[in-house]
């Protein structure tokens, strides 16, 4: 399936003019909005169901949904600023003005989907923010994915050009440190950002079929105006240093859920560790 630019041209201004938080959809994100669709869009078609998992305050999971997907999101909507105000009942407004259907975890039920649900499956910027590995999640999201399903993951580029910079010259790749020092609660910012490797593997080790694995620009806006363009003309030559990674696979028809590593797998994790895990009985499932 492709989206013509018209389509994409619509949708962008639906939701950078009626998003409910003012200077949250930036301008110099337009092309970063628009290629996330193009990229999924291309391995599926237009009636597909699709679960947004971590998709917050809906603003990129608009985009799909006023692209023709019937789309279903799903977060705590616990972050910090979630809770300011009435801003949670703004989201879920958003929201269904899109016409999303906003799923909320419960107690009794904080996973709240069924096997062989959807046909496509993404989560963006979202396992950057985990406090531990996305292996037992993405085995548990996995389930609910349709065979021969898709799944689209984006994340930041760890080793994009702008970090690299910042890097030589002294400064931190992380978040500014006022920002992490003065965070109310628990860290919800960037714990591990991810680079080519990184992704690659996660595929092989979810035993998914690979079919695109890329960048794209989504940070644009962190740059002035003038140098856009020329910056998108060197990471043309250089696509490895954009800001931000998309993998897309497949799930195979006789796929199953993989929590624990075969023999090569643990000994290329612990094998070079100060202590011999080789005895340890790990609750993979954990």
């Amino acid at each position: 399936m492709t989206v013509s630019k018209y389509e994409l041209e619509e949708a962008w201004s639906k939701v950078y003019t009626e998003f409910p938080f003012k200077g949250y959809v930036r301008e110099g994100r337009k092309s970063g909005y628009q290629d996330m669709v193009k990229k999924i869009i291309e391995w599926t078609d237009e009636n597909s169901t699709v679960l947004d998992f971590g998709a917050g305050p809906c603003d990129k999971t608009a985009m799909f949904s006023l692209a023709g997907m019937k789309v279903t999101a799903f977060d705590t909507l616990q972050d910090a600023w979630h809770k300011l105000d009435d801003n949670r009942q703004k989201i879920l407004q958003f929201a269904e003005q899109m016409d999303i259907d906003y799923v909320l975890p419960t107690e009794s039920n904080p996973l709240p989907f069924m096997a062989g649900q959807y046909d496509v499956l993404m989560s963006h910027d979202v396992v950057e923010h985990l406090h531990s590995s996305p292996r037992v999640l993405l085995n548990t999201l996995l389930q609910c994915l349709k065979p021969e399903g898709i799944l689209a993951i984006t994340v930041p580029n760890a080793a994009n050009l702008r970090k690299r910079i910042h890097l030589m010259m002294g400064k931190t790749n992380y978040n500014k440190f006022n920002y992490f020092y003065w965070y109310p609660g628990m860290w919800n910012g960037h714990v591990r950002e991810y680079v080519y490797q990184d992704l690659f593997l996660l595929n092989e080790y979810l035993g998914l079929e690979l079919l695109e694995l890329s960048t794209y620009h989504l940070q644009l806006d962190v740059l002035p105006a003038y140098a856009r363009k020329p910056y998108q003309a060197f990471t043309t030559l250089f696509p490895g240093v954009r800001d931000s990674w998309m993998l897309i696979a497949r799930k195979p028809k006789n796929w199953t859920p993989k929590y624990a590593p075969d023999a090569k797998q643990f000994n290329d994790a612990f094998g070079g560790q100060y202590f011999d895990y080789s005895s340890t009985d790990f609750n993979w499932e954990e």
